[in-house]
Order: C-alpha cells, then structure tokens, then sequence
C-alpha cells in the first residue's frame, strides 16, 4: 500500500512545482518572445530573462525529482534552493526592477513562504530521527 505525503509536505511540493512552472514559462517566452523582448524590455534583455527561467527550471527538477527518489540531500538543496531563491529575488528585484510599489507585502509573504518552508523541513528531519529511533524488530523473550 502506497503512503501519502503528509499535507504539509504535499503543500511544500506543490510550492516548488508551481515555482518550477512559471520559471519554465518564463524560459520559454525568452526565447519565444526574444525579438519583442529585445525591443521592449528594458535592461538586461531576453538573455537574462532566459538564463534565470533555464537556472530556477533545473534547480526545481531537481528537487522534484530527488523528492521523488527519497534522496538523503534533498532537505539540504530545498534549503539551499529556497535561500538562494530568495537571494535572487531581492536582488533582482532591487537592482534591475524600477518599481518598488509593493516590497513591504512581498517582503511578508517571502518571509512566511520562508518560515513554512524552514518548519516543514525541521518538522520532517524530526520525523526521520524519530522513526530511525524505533526498533524494528524485538526478539521474541
């Protein structure tokens, strides 16, 4: 009989499922779009654009994919990974973006996104500890 992921867990895949998405799209459109983007984006182009959505599309494959296969890594790189995102988004986001109009509900929503992110992990490696800690089998007395 096949478990199923606990909620928690199920929200945090779809998390990075719907980031991997739209990292995709955005791939695809520069390169689909590259010549409107070329002529009406601003600074730094298609290229950029392009490069970022082929970067955060690998990271989230990855994580996916080392979900689906149990890897013993994989909190480690959702950690890695949703630190790094966040990096990334700021600094894109206060260096390249000329609008700023909303940074205080994106800061909150990013930190939430964050903290659920960080007490889902904790919350799983507990689980592990605790079922590593329980014997499989006693011997019959």
């Amino acid at each position: 009989m096949r478990r199923f992921a606990p909620f928690r867990v199920t929200v945090l895949l779809w998390m990075v499922l719907t980031l991997t998405a739209w990292n995709a799209v955005r791939l695809w459109t520069a390169i689909a779009w590259r010549e409107r983007l070329a002529e009406f984006a601003p600074s730094p182009g298609p290229f950029y654009i392009g490069l970022t959505g082929a970067i955060w599309t690998g990271v989230g494959l990855v994580v996916l994919w080392a979900v689906w296969k149990g890897k013993p890594w994989t909190l480690r790189l959702l950690a890695a990974g949703a630190l790094a995102y966040t990096a990334w988004y700021w600094a894109d986001r206060l260096l390249l973006q000329q609008e700023h109009a909303n940074w205080g509900f994106m800061l909150l929503v990013n930190v939430s996104l964050l903290v659920y992110v960080f007490l889902t992990i904790r919350w799983l490696i507990h689980q592990r500890e605790a079922y590593e800690r329980e014997p499989e089998n006693y011997p019959a007395e």
